[in-house]
């Protein structure tokens, strides 16, 4: 594991800071963690921040899914399937913090995210308590395109084996989201406080596999978005 951490001043009224972490394992795809946040603070009473972060991480057997099979009595008569598992994610945290008299204030959070995941080699373990996989290669996995999707029949032992073929959809996807939320406090008399509250969220999945950020921003600000108003309101009642 490696990390290196770079950062200025945080009481200037601009800071940066860095934080790239690398994981470089022994089993398995390494994983590359890049993160900054850039803060900006043009008066005493606002503070703006942004945060990027790139994650590129992966698996070499990540599970896609099981069925009964009784030729594989070491797993209790039933076949576990993985794959090795490619993976890219961004994101990006704003921040925005307004103070526009010690009883009003505006603060803002919103964070896209965009992810891909690319699914190649299926694969099995060959016994409990190992690391040895099987992976399925030339006539043990096969694939077509079925109503418009990518689908894979493996046979788990090949043509001449006892074990039955079966069906697997592609599990590649794309996963773009977006969250965020608006709150203004107005402390209206003392003790007494009214939040006027806004969220909004929005997702949406495709089953592409490969990391296209312009096309995968299109598609997350044409997803649907769900909004939500909230009012809150406390009183202080004196004794």
């Amino acid at each position: 594991y490696h990390q290196v951490f770079l950062g200025t001043d945080a009481r200037k009224r601009i800071a940066l800071s860095l934080n790239p972490n690398f994981n470089d394992y022994d089993y398995g795809p390494d994983a590359l963690n890049l993160n900054a946040t850039l803060t900006w603070k043009p008066t005493t009473s606002v503070q703006l921040s942004l945060g990027p972060s790139f994650n590129r991480s992966g698996s070499v057997s990540q599970f896609v899914t099981s069925l009964e099979d009784p030729t594989v009595p070491q797993f209790y008569g039933r076949r576990y399937i993985f794959a090795e598992l490619h993976q890219k994610q961004l994101a990006m945290s704003t921040r925005a913090n307004v103070t526009f008299t010690p009883r009003l204030t505006f603060e803002l959070f919103a964070q896209p995210l965009i992810a891909a995941g690319d699914y190649t080699t299926f694969n099995e373990y060959v016994a409990p308590r190992k690391r040895t996989l099987h992976p399925f290669t030339g006539n043990e996995v096969s694939s077509a395109i079925v109503n418009g999707r990518r689908q894979y029949t493996i046979d788990p032992d090949g043509p001449s084996g006892p074990a039955a073929s079966f069906k697997v959809g592609d599990p590649d996807f794309n996963f773009r989201a977006l969250r965020g939320n608006a709150v203004v406090r107005w402390e209206y008399r003392p003790g007494s406080t009214l939040f006027f509250v806004w969220q909004q969220n929005r997702s949406d999945t495709d089953p592409i596999g490969n990391f296209d950020f312009a096309r995968d921003r299109s598609a997350l600000f044409d997803s649907h978005p769900d909004n939500i108003f909230l009012v809150k309101g406390t009183y202080w009642i004196a004794f």
